[in-house]
């Protein structure tokens, strides 16, 4: 079992070269090479597209940490689960925009606005209110294409103005249902 910090596996290192600082530097070195490779070394610097990918993904599901991992892997990235967490807290949660996914966050539910219960919900894309499908009036056969806004949002005219400012981004299906 290889340790995953710098500290411990220098610490192995030495004790596997009888303290000898130069060849235990050498195995050290080494041991951190394959590591990173195989993404397993934890708290590592993380390449821009990847801060990027996890900017996006941490809002886009939630703080939904394995998810976020999942979008990494589609991208190509190797970075463990450990390192992940390692770079939420140390720079995401220490941000000023954290605030506003938490504001976000407080705003969504995992109830039925209409009926109060649980399960595979839609959410709408700008107050965060949570239905099923079919106790929408028409309900709906489909989680629709692009974004989604509750009928209040619709009556008020919010779903149009966003809408307007948004037409360029796609939204998935699956970032807007909550399971």
């Amino acid at each position: 079992n290889i340790p995953t910090n710098k500290k411990e596996l220098m610490m192995k290192s030495l004790h596997k070269c009888d303290y000898n600082t130069k060849t235990a530097w050498k195995l050290f070195l080494q041991d951190v090479m394959q590591l990173t490779a195989d993404g397993k070394m934890h708290g590592d610097p993380l390449y821009e597209n990847e801060i990027n990918v996890i900017g996006k993904a941490v809002w886009d599901n939630r703080k939904n940490f394995r998810e976020v991992l999942s979008k990494l892997r589609k991208e190509g990235s190797k970075i463990s689960l450990c390192t992940l967490l390692v770079h939420y807290y140390r720079n995401i949660k220490a941000s000023p925009e954290y605030s506003q996914l938490k504001k976000a966050m407080e705003n969504e539910t995992d109830e039925c606005h209409v009926c109060g219960d649980g399960g595979v919900l839609i959410c709408c894309d700008h107050c965060g209110q949570a239905y099923h499908m079919k106790c929408l009036k028409p309900p709906l056969n489909a989680v629709p294409e692009g974004m989604w806004f509750c009928p209040k949002c619709e009556q008020n005219g919010k779903g149009q103005n966003i809408k307007a400012m948004n037409s360029n981004e796609a939204f998935s299906k699956t970032s807007r249902t909550v399971f």
